[in-house]
């Protein structure tokens, strides 16, 4: 790969040689962090070359592949809706792996879908991207983010809740009671 200038998209990545559709092109390169990182990390910036590879249940489980500091090639690879790769993502082994979803030719400019969702949060719209990114459809999904987030939280463990109140049980009888006032939750279908 060579990254070349791409004009108001910044830096690209760039083919040098020919790859067929469904060949091994690239992995994404840089220093792989955790939630707890990311956080402190980016405490007062958007990360531009953070690609979150996932994680488990545990909140704060979360892996990243973070390339602000890599020299490698595959950072500059941009994004298009009607992209040339596929990022597939292995979470235990850390890594993500660009393949061709069509024949590329040396010298065509290496690009992946950031999907919407990339760009939903950071309340842009892609300059080659007919998907709707306006104001309006930002807001509604903020809205039913937050309405998720509100929901959810009315499931949560009234302990939880006293304790941010300052209000946790200090004895066994009071811990009974408080546990007894805690809503079912339906048994999962198995």
């Amino acid at each position: 790969m060579t990254v070349k200038d791409c004009g108001s998209k910044g830096l690209g990545a760039f083919a040098a040689e020919d790859r067929s559709e469904g060949q091994w092109v690239c992995d994404y390169r840089g220093e792989v962090i955790d939630f707890a990182q990311r956080a402190v990390r980016y405490v007062s910036e958007e990360p531009e070359y953070l690609f979150h590879l996932g994680g488990g249940a545990v909140a704060g489980s979360h892996v990243y592949i973070d390339a602000v500091d890599s020299d490698h090639a595959s950072r500059a690879i941009n994004h298009a809706q009607d992209a040339c790769l596929e990022p597939r993502v292995t979470l235990s082994e850390r890594r993500v792996a660009f393949y061709a979803l069509k024949d590329i030719k040396a010298g065509d400019e290496l690009s992946f879908d950031y999907g919407e969702q990339y760009w939903l949060e950071r309340g842009l719209a892609p300059e080659d991207d007919s998907r709707d990114y306006s104001p309006e459809r930002v807001a509604r999904e903020r809205r039913k983010l937050a309405d998720a987030q509100a929901a959810s939280s009315s499931l949560q463990n009234p302990l939880s809740r006293r304790r941010r109140r300052g209000r946790a049980p200090s004895t066994a009888e009071e811990l009974a009671r408080v546990l007894g006032e805690r809503p079912e939750r339906p048994e999962p279908d198995l």
